[in-house]
């Protein structure tokens, strides 16, 4: 085979220098050995294997194939088989003989091969190389023509060839230029022909059109040699390791130089010299220079004629090579078998392919299916070279079942960067064989693929346009129909509701005098945005369980609806007081229902619409009613509260909703205070605009110069957290318009109020009260609104008013009341607010001193009026606002807002109204009790079980105790002259963090050992207003004694007990985030106390 000589011969060169080692060990045993011995050994090995390794890669750029192979029987055999019968005929003169037989066969094979005319020399070449001769026409075999003077002359003088057999001249000008047409007749000529006169350059490997097998010759350059060296005698050299046309040298050398080698290489032998060569003669070509020295390999075995064998110099170099592992083992073991691909077809014949072959045997099948995909590729992009991993190969195929991708594939090739700079080029896939087939498909079918994908554009628009009309009549059809239904709806619910509530409004009365069921729902059903802003949500909700006080009528049961879970400690406190005003057995009549989606909602919802998504609450609901009449008492009106009494069947104790939205806001309020015929405070309502809101204040301050302040107050907005004013002392141009009003008003006093100046006055303020009023504005509720833009954003988008406020303020009356279906009214109770900070509310005081009884409860009456005219039930609170009138000379009295809802005063009055059993005076406005007999005194001590202690005997509190004694009008069986007055202080709603830090009976023993506790017989004290256990931090307190001071001294001295054991707050969020009212109500509270001493000196 091709690769199997050039491991032979590096074999020989591995085993000539062991050789040359062992003798150099021994060498140096002897102590004979110089440095120079061992450098010139591996010298000559390096120097044999570079060769070699040439030769090979020469073979394999150069675009060689496999040539023919090694003659059968080496001339060295033939040598070897001659010598042993000259032997045997006997001496030395076989010697002789051989070395001049060889000489003459390279002298007689050189002139055959120079000259090869001759018919000895056709011979040999026919039989030696498998040249024929060529066909001869006119002469004889082995004649040589002789020309004469004539044929000379023609030749001199004929044409070589025909024009028409030229190369064109643009091939022959631009090397590149596509190349010309082939006609049948240039075919026939011959390949010769054609590279000769250019049609095929001279570099091309024409090996694949002569070889049925591997080409016998493989052009090479020629090398030229010095004039000097051209008469020298010389010979062809070729590889002493047998024939290859791979390794052929032209180049000749000096014979007498291979003679000398082939003596000191060879065995002396005697040849008889021969008068002509058969046509088999084994030609030596001569040893190679490069591998002077070593000797060429023997047979191992030589046998005699008689049979016998002898050892010979080969047997011993065969054992030799038996030591040394072979070539092709160790390039199997230590290749990196990367092979060649070249224009689409691998060089099956390299040793590094034969290797890797070799090692991937069993495997096989499915690495050339990779390697013929690589081919694919390679071929179709027409890459002219590539060098493949084959370990990458090997990777591939290890999965049968997996075909690799075109990237996979191209993992392979080692030289990829340049490999991808070619499959990159545009059109590259198309130059190969098959190019035009590809490009023919390629516009073909993307041809096809524009029709068909146009064909279905076209299609897809019809039916997206299909679709879209189908949707839309579906959707027109389907909008139609819920619009339908949903009005259908609307109008049944609306006519559910009218019936609901025309039904409840005519047995109002009946159902007054059966036994019913009261739910009270005390939610806050307001916006969204407020809702978020209201700091502990749900325990602001539960703020009113003093509702529960309603079963004090007998006929009453009460469903309270909790947004928290009421814990067993406020559970029993509850219990245990209503037992002591003379309930028996409360837990039969109240129920308390917790949502039970509570957890699954934000915090921020409002209770309503937790009920509303509980369903097992509302069946828990209609079954405690079971049948029996039921009406429910809201807290804040919204939406949410009509659906839940449609979702119940059960009427609601107050308005439409979307009616008490409109009345409820202040600039309804205001609205509903003109049509009674109320006073109000100067002002404007209905302002959504800011430039409306400068121009409306500027009017304002210009008609009413002397009012010191300005209120602003966003629509929706509760509890003083919308409120924001404006001092007019800010503007400098009201200085200046009041001394300009005093100087005209001495000559005409209706100056001041012509259109002209007034306007005049106007447009002066405007221009200072753009910048003046968002510096210089106060904003009463910082943590919902921290600056002007922030209140005017939303004060614009919601609405809202601006009033006057008096310059001297003697107080803010209330007044609550109940609109009754049947449209009775009822005045409930009457208090002054208590603020902490300016307009902030945090409690009350009863019953109100600022104004006499008489005007509050007319205005209060009259208002109300005017409410049931617009179909307006329920309870209701109305603020005013009093003050000293110094024009008049008279105390006056506003109407400043209306709460449709049941308040938290009134609630607190509830809790009040349950201690004390009395009733209040409609001409006084106070509330009076039957006073106790002095011989025993019980006490609330506010503990966990609201123990009554005794300091001789405890008395019944069953039906004789007075604590009982009502009328079922609620009028009290004592004269008027033998009554005492009853007032309370009332915060509901006290926030300090460190109270989650004590324990809850802990707590309430601790008051009542410092005296912070309630009589019950003397009805004085303090009673506590739980919404939660103290884990929250927040609790209410109601203050009671027989004047006010004393019910002042009581809340103060409970702040004051709290504030020793718990601490104060100095600054918001020491404890957590939500900012504690305690020091500004305990602050407000020594306020009230100091102004009521100041008053009791003054009388």
């Amino acid at each position: 085979m091709f690769d199997q000589h050039h491991a032979d011969d590096v074999g020989r060169i591995l085993l000539q220098a062991q050789n040359d080692l062992k003798n150099i060990r021994n060498k140096i045993s002897n102590g004979n050995a110089s440095p120079v011995d061992l450098d010139r050994v591996l010298e000559r090995a390096e120097n044999d294997l570079r060769a070699k390794a040439e030769i090979v890669l020469s073979a394999v750029t150069q675009n060689t194939a496999e040539t023919l192979p090694t003659i059968q029987q080496p001339v060295d055999n033939q040598r070897n088989n001659s010598n042993n019968r000259r032997r045997r005929s006997g001496g030395r003169k076989q010697t002789s003989t051989s070395r001049v037989r060889r000489k003459v066969e390279h002298a007689r094979s050189m002139e055959y091969i120079l000259n090869p005319t001759s018919q000895n020399a056709r011979e040999f070449l026919q039989g030696r190389f498998g040249i024929p001769a060529p066909k001869r026409q006119g002469h004889g075999a082995g004649q040589r023509r002789v020309p004469n003077r004539h044929t000379m002359q023609m030749r001199r003088t004929g044409a070589v060839s025909s024009p028409q057999n030229a190369l064109p001249r643009q091939n022959r000008i631009n090397p590149s230029a596509p190349p010309p047409e082939i006609a049948e007749e240039d075919i026939q000529k011959g390949m010769l022909n054609l590279i000769n006169r250019g049609f095929i350059p001279p570099n091309v490997d024409l090996s694949a059109a002569f070889s049925r097998g591997p080409p016998p010759v493989t052009q090479a350059p020629v090398q030229l040699h010095d004039w000097t060296e051209q008469f020298a005698k010389t010979e062809p050299f070729t590889s002493a390791f047998g024939f290859n046309a791979a390794t052929l040298r032209l180049d000749v050398q000096n014979p007498i130089q291979s003679l000398n080698n082939n003596n000191n290489n060879n065995n002396r032998r005697d040849v008889k010299l021969v008068s002509k060569l058969p046509k088999t003669t084994n030609l030596d070509l001569g040893p190679n220079p490069h591998y002077e020295g070593i000797p060429k390999p023997k047979p191992r075995i030589t046998s005699d004629n008689d049979g016998s064998q002898k050892p010979t110099v080969s047997m011993k170099n065969a054992q030799d090579v038996d030591k040394i592992r072979g070539y092709n083992e160790l390039l199997d073991e230590y290749s990196l078998h990367q092979f060649i691909i070249r224009k689409g077809k691998t060089l099956a014949s390299t040793p590094e392919f034969q290797s890797f072959r070799r090692t991937n045997l069993a495997n096989w099948g499915n690495i050339i299916t990779v390697i013929n995909l690589l081919e694919d590729i390679l071929s179709q992009f027409q890459v002219p070279l590539a060098y493949i991993d084959g370990k990458s190969i090997m990777q591939l195929a290890d999965d049968e079942l997996h075909k690799p991708s075109n990237d996979e594939l191209l993992r392979c090739i080692v030289n990829i960067d340049q490999v991808n700079t070619m499959l990159r080029l545009p059109g590259r896939r198309y130059v190969g064989e098959e190019g035009p087939a590809l490009a023919a498909t390629k516009i073909q079918s993307s041809w096809r693929r524009y029709t068909c994908r146009t064909s279905y554009l076209n299609y897809q628009k019809s039916t997206i346009a299909a679709e879209a009309i189908q949707t839309g009549w579906r959707q027109s059809q389907e909008y139609f129909t819920n619009r339908a239904r949903i009005k259908q709806k609307r109008a049944d619910e609306e006519a559910r509701w009218m019936k609901l509530s025309s039904d409840f409004k005519d047995r109002w009365e009946e159902i007054q005098q059966k036994r019913r069921v009261v739910i009270h729902v005390p939610s806050i059903s307001r916006e969204e945005h407020q809702r978020l802003t209201i700091p502990n949500f749900q325990t602001q909700q539960n703020l009113q369980m003093s509702r529960l006080c309603a079963i004090n009528d007998p006929m009453v049961d009460v469903i309270y609806i909790s947004p928290i879970e009421i814990a067993e400690d406020v559970m029993a406190y509850y219990e245990k007081l209503l037992e002591v005003g003379g309930i028996e057995n409360p837990r039969l009549r109240i129920k308390i229902i917790v949502p039970e989606n509570m957890e699954r909602f934000p915090s921020h919802i409002s209770l309503t619409s937790l009920l509303l998504y509980s369903p097992r609450s509302i069946k828990r609901i209609l079954r405690f009613i079971n049948g029996r009449d039921a009406y429910i008492v809201p807290g804040s009106l919204g939406p949410e509260e009509r659906r839940l009494a449609l979702r119940l069947n059960v009427p609601l104790l107050a308005p439409e909703p979307a009616l008490a939205n409109v009345y409820a806001t202040k600039s309804g309020s205001k609205r509903l205070f003109a049509l009674a015929d109320m006073n109000t405070a100067p002002g404007a309502h209905d302002l959504y605009e800011e430039e409306e809101i400068h121009s409306a204040l500027a009017k304002l301050i210009a008609a009413y110069i002397d009012v010191p302040r300005w209120i602003f107050k966003i629509d929706d907005e509760f509890g003083g957290r919308g409120h924001a004013y404006f001092d007019v002392k800010c503007l400098k141009q009201v200085a200046m318009l009041r001394k300009e009003r005093a100087k005209f008003m001495k000559a005409d006093k209706n100056y001041w109020g012509r259109p002209e100046v007034q306007e005049g006055a106007r447009m002066r303020l405007m221009d200072n009260l753009r910048t003046v009023l968002k510096q210089k504005i106060v904003l009463c509720g910082e943590e919902v609104y921290k600056d002007w833009k922030r209140f005017v954003k939303t004060f614009t988008r919601i609405g809202g008013v601006i009033e006057a406020c008096p310059l001297d303020v003697r107080g803010s009356p209330s007044a609550n009341l109940l609109i009754e279906p049947n449209g009775a009214i009822s005045l409930i109770s009457t208090q002054d607010q208590i603020f902490s900070t300016p307009y902030r509310y945090c409690g009350c005081s009863f019953p109100q001193k600022s104004v006499p009884h008489a005007a509050i409860r007319g205005a209060a009456l009259a208002i109300c009026a005017k409410l049931y005219e617009k179909n307006v039930i329920g309870y209701v609170g109305i603020d005013f606002v009093t003050f000293w009138d110094a024009a008049s000379n008279s105390q006056r009295l506003w109407a400043v807002d209306i709460n449709i809802g049941l308040t938290r005063s009134a609630s607190s009055f509830a809790l009040f109204h349950f201690l004390m059993g009395g009733k209040v005076d409609t001409s006084t406005g106070e509330y009076m009790v039957e006073p106790w007999e002095e011989n025993t005194s019980q006490t609330l001590s506010n503990n966990g079980g609201s123990q009554l202690q005794e300091n001789s005997t405890i008395s019944s509190l069953g039906e004789n105790s007075s604590l009982n004694q009502r009328s079922s009008t609620g009028s009290l069986q004592v004269p008027r002259n033998l009554l005492e007055s009853r007032c309370y202080v009332s915060h509901d709603s006290i926030y300090h963090p460190n109270l989650g830090s004590m324990q809850y009976g802990a707590f309430f023993n601790l008051c009542r050992l410092h005296g912070t506790s309630f009589d019950l017989q003397s009805r004085n004290g303090l009673a506590f207003m739980l919404a939660d256990s103290l884990v929250g931090g927040t609790i209410g307190m109601l203050g009671v004694g027989k004047v006010h001071s004393k019910a002042l001294r009581s809340v103060s001295k409970c702040l004051k007990f709290i504030e020793n054991q718990v601490g104060t707050l100095h600054q918001k969020g020491e404890f957590d985030s939500q900012k504690s009212n305690f020091m500004d109500i305990l602050s407000t509270i020594k306020h009230l106390e100091l102004e009521g001493n100041k008053k009791g000196h003054h009388k």
